[in-house]
């Protein structure tokens, strides 16, 4: 049997959509737009920064993350850095709080602060987890709270804490020796 027109075909309209009225700047505004095809983005990502596909999918599964991170690019971060933790603490934080990244409590230079001091190697990947939750929770600078936190004191050489030790030893010497003895 062959369908002679749209009659029969049955068409109606959809009872909880509202009616789409376009205007022709609507089409003009369009025309205008960059867009990115994810298959470039995926490309990009994968030849030029080396990330793994859970790094991507995390960037292009909401394209507010993407913009951040691209942004962030502009302003001349390293782009693992960004993506580890755009994509890892800060994409926890936001899902479990239910916020968008524009309702973070710092803005986008706070974290490229952070990004800066954390690929500096003046902190550690643990301390710059805790800097990270401090500014999620407080919005405050990342080099504030690593003065708060002493994570910026000076290192001991080995030499000084081989002096430390010594000292130490020297000052307990029955301990020294009930160690010595098999204690």
């Amino acid at each position: 049997r062959k369908k002679s027109d749209n009659l029969d075909y049955r068409y109606f309209p959809e009872p909880d959509l509202p009616a789409l009225a376009l205007k022709a700047e609507d089409f003009t505004w369009l025309d205008t737009q960059k867009i990115e095809i994810p298959h470039h983005i995926i490309r990009t990502c994968k030849e030029q920064y080396g990330f793994n596909k859970e790094y991507i999918n995390a960037l292009i599964g909401d394209k507010a993350v993407l913009d951040y991170f691209l942004a962030c690019i502009a302003d001349g971060v390293q782009p693992k850095t960004i993506a580890k933790w755009l994509t890892g603490p800060i994409a926890a934080f936001t899902t479990e709080q239910l916020i968008t990244l524009e309702q973070l409590s710092f803005d986008r230079s706070k974290f490229i602060a952070f990004c800066t001091l954390a690929d500096s190697g003046t902190i550690n990947d643990n301390q710059a987890k805790e800097v990270l939750a401090v500014m999620l929770q407080t919005g405050q600078d990342a080099a504030d709270i690593v003065r708060e936190k002493w994570f910026d004191a000076p290192g001991l050489s080995d030499d000084e804490i081989a002096a430390i030790a010594q000292t130490v030893l020297d000052a307990n010497p029955d301990i020294v020796a009930q160690y010595k003895g098999g204690k």
